[in-house]
């Protein structure tokens, strides 16, 4: 049965609320800037940014390295970027003509970035590349890896999911949709330490080395598997510096960003009456209804619901507990880890819940001087759990039942539907089932290089990797119970108010339970064997990359329904019953 009378717990963040209004007074006058951009050694630069500091005014050089901008305040700020030179800002200070020269970031030229099947300097790239370090995912309180880098790669959009439990993980498109059709046509390919077309909503934020974009022709090795850009996750692996265990602990308090704001009952009956007075109609509600659904003297006629409250918690919590341990000598290195994520009800009724549990180990083993081996294992265990009803039905339902319906009795009983047999807030429940689905992913790869002393600058390597995916999704569908009242076995006070009323319930929905289990398993392998051959003259560099590989995905699965169900205590399918002709009450 449903359970009502909740304890609702509101928390309180203070802000600030700031005001803007016009000031009347003396404003700078508003001047025209140009001048010229170059290196440090005379050259002109092409394509610089310009930009006023704190506003969205701003231009590039041309091919002479000029710019130009008009209405600047005397008192601004320029900020000048560009790609492999260290960021300037120039306070204008009256000034009309404004040249700067530019000082190449050598350390950021000279920063590794993983590119298609490798690594590369930064002033080697010729394609587009965005790179995001492990340290800087690390320092975002996001315990999901596609909301973590949110704003964090140029050229990349990261939209938020629903935000359900589990659900929550964000769409990444790299420079927008590049072609038409669903989500999983306009998204990028993901590779994940050289393995591609693994999912990045597992992976803990604290695991991550790097993370690099491609965009351009820098994906173009991939072939039409990356048409919409290529996402390289790189993650950690040990270290010749010592032992070193780490725990990280994080506790998040979410709370819903935007919520339809219905009218209140009192509020409802007077629009109502106002239109029905407008319209000559004989009115629905009397002004004094109107006073009792505003004082709420009188819970059992003049009700007073907020729907999306009784359906949607004021705030909800997300945990996350990552342990690490990570070290090495000469002879071997290591990265474990092992996580745990928790992300709890956003419902009113509790009936939603995530859990993840994850493993990881990256073991590097030097056998010489010229032969390597690593072994890499990753394993997640996920399990979700929602009611029957999808969100949006939910929260479409919510929006359309009346505030003067109640959602509850005020002896804590559902109250009735409002067509269909549908109460959102009950539908919300498990009273009416749920939708569980659990995962299990274990992820293997074994790889070795070669580096021939007899031939420097020579890396053959090769990896074998297996992905074992199994997936079990239970839906159990129930009838659920709603009470309607009986207003002539209503016991009434001196003022006319009801004290108690018997109520009957009725079942709804079906009319009895139904099972229906699925079951899916996919094996993926794949096997790469690769060369690269690199070298280095004077000021100038030479490198040559081959590769051939070869994937496998075998799928099976198992999907099986059953109705008739005796009783909901006994959730398998054995427990099911006969054919028979089947009844709908309400829906």
């Amino acid at each position: 049965m449903m359970i009502k009378n909740r304890n609702i717990i509101t928390l309180l963040i203070a802000g600030v609320l700031l005001f803007s209004c016009p000031l009347w007074g003396f404003a700078l006058p508003k001047i025209t800037v140009s001048g010229i951009v170059t290196d440090t050694d005379g050259e002109s630069l092409i394509g610089v940014n310009v930009q006023v500091k704190g506003t969205d005014k701003g231009t590039a050089t041309d091919i002479d390295g000029s710019y130009e901008l008009n209405d600047v305040a005397e008192d601004a700020t320029l900020v000048f970027s560009y790609i492999g030179y260290q960021t300037l800002e120039v306070l204008v200070d009256g000034q009309s003509t404004i040249d700067v020269s530019l000082t190449s970031d050598a350390e950021l030229l000279e920063e590794i970035v993983v590119v298609g099947y490798g690594k590369q300097k930064k002033a080697n790239v010729i394609g587009s590349v965005t790179a995001i370090s492990g340290s800087d995912i690390e320092a975002i309180p996001a315990p999901d890896l596609t909301n973590a880098i949110s704003g964090r790669l140029p050229g990349s959009v990261v939209m938020q999911g629903s935000g359900e439990p589990g659900r929550n993980s964000a769409r990444i498109l790299v420079r927008g949709r590049s072609t038409l059709g669903g989500a999983g046509q306009t998204s990028p390919l993901v590779v994940i330490d050289g393995i591609p077309n693994r999912s990045l909503n597992e992976i803990d934020p604290n695991d991550i080395e790097s993370i690099s974009v491609l965009k351009d022709a820098a994906a173009a090795i991939y072939g039409s598997s990356a048409a919409n850009g290529v996402i390289l996750v790189t993650t950690k692996s040990g270290t010749q510096e010592g032992t070193r265990l780490n725990y990280q602990l994080y506790q998040g308090y979410l709370t819903p960003t935007i919520l339809p704001e219905p009218a209140g009952a009192a509020q409802y009956a007077r629009y109502i009456s106002d239109y029905q007075n407008y319209e000559g109609l004989s009115r629905l509600y009397s002004d004094r209804d109107i006073e009792l659904y505003e004082n709420g003297n009188d819970p059992w006629e003049h009700p007073r619901t907020n729907w999306m409250d009784e359906l949607v918690r004021d705030w909800t919590t997300t945990s996350k507990h990552h342990l690490s341990l990570s070290g090495g000598s000469d002879n071997l290195s290591y990265f474990i880890s092992a996580g745990f994520k928790n992300e709890e009800a956003f419902y009113a009724q509790e009936s939603t819940n995530y859990k993840q549990y994850n493993l990881r180990a990256n073991v590097d083993v030097p056998i010489n001087n010229w032969l390597t081996a690593s072994v890499n294992y990753a394993g997640f265990i996920t399990d979700r759990k929602y009611p029957t009803t999808s969100t949006y039905q939910l929260v479409g339902w919510a929006s359309l039942v009346v505030p003067t319906e109640p959602a509850f009795w005020p002896t804590g009983e559902p109250g009735p539907d409002f067509e269909g047999g549908v109460n959102p807030v009950v539908n919300s429940s498990f009273v009416a089932g749920y939708d569980e689905l659990n995962n299990y992913k274990n992820q293997i790869t074994l790889k070795t290089s070669i580096q021939p002393e007899f031939v420097p600058g020579l890396d053959i390597g090769a990896f074998y990797t297996l992905d074992l995916n199994n997936a079990y999704n239970k839906t159990f569908k129930k009838p659920w119970t709603l009470y309607y009242a009986d207003w002539e076995s209503a016991v009434r006070d001196a003022d006319g108010f009801i004290t108690r009323m018997d109520l009957q319930p009725r079942k709804r929905g079906l009319d009895s339970p139904e099972l229906t289990d699925r079951y899916g398993r996919d094996i993926n392998t794949m096997a790469q064997f690769h060369a690269n051959y690199s070298k280095s003259f004077d000021n100038h560099s030479f490198s040559m990359f081959g590769a051939f590989e070869q994937f496998q995905v075998k799928s099976n699965g198992f999907n099986a329904y059953r109705k008739f169900f005796i009783s909901d205590l006994v959730q398998t399918l054995g427990a099911g019953g006969g054919k028979r002709t089947k009844t709908m009450m309400g829906i």
